[in-house]
């Protein structure tokens, strides 16, 4: 599992990258709505990306 950024258009959710995902697959979304900076924010990923990938 990897988390992906999504953005909201036109009130849709839009993913903008390739998924080897199959058709018709079902995903969860977890709206965070936190007060981290863009900086604290993409430390937490960075952190997150490491953590799934030493879970590999």
């Amino acid at each position: 599992m990897h988390a992906r950024k999504i953005q909201v258009k036109n009130g849709r959710l839009v993913l903008d990258e390739p998924t080897d995902l199959p058709d018709g697959a079902e995903v969860e979304v977890l709206v965070i709505d936190d007060e981290l900076t863009a900086d604290e924010r993409a430390e937490l990923h960075a952190s997150l990306d490491r953590a799934l990938d030493n879970m590999e």
